[in-house]
């Protein structure tokens, strides 16, 4: 698996629940499911790969409602 590290400054949104947008290991970890699912190319991700901006912002805001909602139905445990 391939990473990188993200340099830009990333907002965080303590009121919605919404951390992380671009950071963490959500992103690598959705495209290995793909991967191992057989959606993407057995080819190195330079390759095949272009960043769509809207998408993957919409991939992010979804990953930080996901974990706001586990976070609010397990209380922070």
């Amino acid at each position: 698996m391939e990473h990188a590290s993200v340099a830009d400054v990333f907002r965080n949104d303590p009121d919605t629940g919404c951390y992380g947008v671009g950071t963490g290991w959500e992103g690598p970890l959705h495209y290995l499911g793909e991967y191992l699912r057989g959606t993407l190319p057995d080819a190195p991700s330079t390759e095949w790969y272009t960043f769509d901006e809207a998408e993957e912002l919409r991939l992010a805001n979804f990953r930080g409602w996901e974990w706001a909602k586990i976070e609010e139905e397990h209380g922070g445990r």
